[in-house]
């Protein structure tokens, strides 16, 4: 089973050039990938009150062009395969009938009481229903961040109460967020990013006031991590087009 939503870019969702802010753009996949779970009947709300969660490992992006103001896209997304306690789900965005972004994430099945991953369980993922067909990004098995040389350009960013999501920690979109605020003030206000990698090693829990964003750059590429004094959130690395 496929999901397909459209959109209307607006206003709050576009930078001072009128293309969408790459936060904004994630959050379309979030809600398609909500979408589908509701519609097989495993939603957010239902997850919950069971003691069970998806928890987004790592994800792959492929850009090659932010949608525009006002312009109506449409985004679909599939399960393509569930192992042990992996799942995978990827996305394809369109403006008409050009493809003009793409990605692909590792979801991890969490028993929230237990405090551990739990093997799917046979029923979810057939409530799903798998779609073997990839969007064409990286393996996500076989990718891993690669180790940053030094310290890197660094932004601090405030925690604020509405990058939380329900599950009490920092919204995965937020992330993008500080990434897209880095990437322009170390390439400039122009850069956009075309492809990304990213690692979600640890959530950011509510109480968290300040957190660093880093970048090693290299050229049209950069290594990158999301950190505190004492922990790494999320690494990855990205490339500029």
């Amino acid at each position: 089973m496929k999901i397909e939503q459209r959109h209307f870019v607006a206003y709050t969702e576009v930078k001072p050039d009128y293309t969408m802010q790459l936060r904004s753009l994630l959050g379309l996949l979030q809600d398609a990938a909500v979408t589908h779970s509701e519609q097989a009947g495993f939603g957010s709300r239902k997850l919950l009150d069971a003691g069970k969660a998806w928890i987004l490992n790592k994800m792959a992006v492929n850009i090659e062009r932010m949608p525009a103001y006002q312009e109506t896209i449409r985004v679909e997304t599939w399960h393509r395969g569930s192992r042990s306690f992996r799942a995978y789900r990827d996305f394809l965005v369109f403006s008409g009938p050009e493809r003009i972004a793409a990605a692909t994430s590792l979801w991890l099945y969490f028993d929230l009481s237990a405090k551990r991953l739990q093997r799917i369980p046979q029923q979810v993922g057939q409530a799903y229903t798998e779609e073997p067909q990839g969007a064409g990004c990286t393996d996500l098995d076989a990718w891993k961040p690669a180790a940053m040389n030094g310290a890197g350009f660094e932004v601090g960013f405030t925690t604020r109460s509405s990058d939380f999501d329900p599950l009490g920690h920092i919204n995965h979109t937020v992330y993008f967020d500080m990434i897209e605020t880095l990437v322009e003030r170390t390439w400039g206000p122009g850069a956009k990013v075309r492809d990304l990698g990213i690692h979600f090693q640890k959530e950011i829990r509510r109480g968290a006031t300040e957190v660093k964003a880093s970048i090693e750059k290299a050229e049209n590429a950069g290594k990158f991590r999301i950190f505190n004094e004492t922990e790494t959130f999320a690494a990855g690395d990205l490339e500029i087009g």
